[in-house]
């Protein structure tokens, strides 16, 4: 799986099976949607030369568009839910 960042993707990935782990929850189904996607947002990181953390109000609209427009509402609350999972984390972490 290509990832943008990915020595920090994975960092991340590793906090959140640990947390998983710790919670007895199912863990491969969860993170397999985690990796999902960042693997979709990879190509718009590509396109702005930087992490989706690092995205300002700009950036992230061919993301909105694009991305998660096409969601139902379900779908469109986990995708949020797991950016700003992140985006905590690397604000706790020092990437931000």
């Amino acid at each position: 799986m290509k990832l943008y960042n990915e020595d920090r993707k994975r960092a991340f990935l590793a906090y959140i099976n640990d947390e998983i782990a710790a919670n007895a929850s199912n863990s491969s189904y969860t993170l397999r949607r985690y990796q999902h996607v960042f693997k979709q947002l990879a190509k718009f990181e590509e396109n702005a030369g930087k992490d989706i953390a690092e995205f300002n109000a700009n950036d992230i609209q061919p993301v909105y568009f694009s991305y998660l427009s096409d969601s139902t509402k379900q779908l469109l609350d986990v995708r949020i839910a797991i950016i700003s999972r992140y985006l905590e984390w690397c604000r706790d972490n020092g990437y931000l």
